[in-house]
C-alpha cells in the first residue's frame, strides 16, 4: 500500500508491503516500509533526526503498532 504522512508534498510517499505466513498452529505477519530514500533528509516527517534514529523510530512505530494487533487478536472475546 501506499503511506503517506500527512505532511508529504505532491509526489512524496512511501511503500508499506505486508506478507501473511503460516507458522505452527498460528500466522506470522512481516512488514516492510520503504521509500524513505525518496523523502529529503531534512523533511519534517524526519522531526530533526539523523536517518538512522528515524529509520529505528520507525520500525518501533511499527513493531508497536504490530504488536497491539496481535495483542487485540489474541484477546478473548
Amino acid at each position: 500500500m501506499e503511506w503517506r504522512a500527512y505532511n508529504f508534498r505532491e509526489g512524496e510517499k512511501t511503500t508499506v508491503e505486508v506478507w501473511f505466513e503460516s507458522s505452527g498452529e498460528g500466522t506470522r505477519v512481516k512488514l516492510e516500509h520503504r521509500g524513505w530514500a525518496s523523502i529529503p533528509a531534512n523533511h519534517p516527517v524526519r522531526h530533526g533526526a539523523p536517518v538512522e534514529a528515524f529509520i529505528r523510530n520507525i520500525a518501533g512505530f511499527w513493531g508497536a503498532l504490530m504488536t497491539s494487533f496481535r495483542e487485540e487478536s489474541s484477546r478473548e472475546r
